[in-house]
C-alpha cells in the first residue's frame, strides 16, 4: 500500500500542477486578448473607453484565482502523501471528493484516491508516518 500512497501523491502533484499551468495559460490569454482588443479599438475609434481591457483583465484574474484556490490544496495533499504525513489523508480525501466532479481525469483520480485512502492499511501507514509494521 506504500506504493499506492506514493503514486497517489505523485498523481496529485502532477494533476494539480497541470491545473496551475492551465491557470497561467488562461491568465495570459485573457490579458493578451484584452490588450489586443483595447489597442485595436483605441486606434480604430478614439471615443471607445478602455472597458475591454479592464473587463477581460478582471475575467482573466478571476478565473486564474479560482483555479489557484482549487489546485493548491491538491498540490499540498500530494506532497503530504509522499512524505506520509498524517494530516495528508484527510486533506487528500476532501480534494478527491471535489475531483470526482472534474470528469474524466479528475473522476478517475478521485475514485483511485478514495480507494487508496479509505483502506485500513493506508490509514495505519499514514498515522504511523509510513513505517510498515510487518
Amino acid at each position: 500500500m506504500e506504493r499506492h500512497i506514493t503514486l497517489l501523491g505523485i498523481l496529485f502533484i502532477c494533476y494539480h500542477t497541470a491545473v496551475l499551468v492551465a491557470a497561467f495559460i488562461v491568465w495570459i490569454t485573457f490579458i493578451g486578448i484584452g490588450l489586443i482588443s483595447a489597442s485595436a479599438l483605441r486606434h480604430a475609434l478614439d471615443f471607445i473607453p478602455y472597458m475591454p481591457l479592464g473587463l477581460l483583465n478582471f475575467i482573466g484574474w478571476f478565473i486564474t484565482i479560482i483555479l489557484l484556490v482549487v489546485s493548491l490544496p491538491g498540490f499540498i495533499a500530494g506532497v503530504g502523501l509522499i512524505r506520509f504525513k498524517s494530516w495528508s489523508r484527510i486533506l487528500a480525501m476532501i480534494v478527491a471528493v471535489f475531483n470526482l466532479f472534474n470528469f474524466p481525469i479528475g473522476t478517475a483520480l478521485g475514485v483511485y484516491a478514495l480507494w487508496v485512502l479509505l483502506s485500513p492499511e493506508s490509514a495505519k501507514l499514514l498515522s504511523s508516518g509510513g513505517k510498515s509494521s510487518d
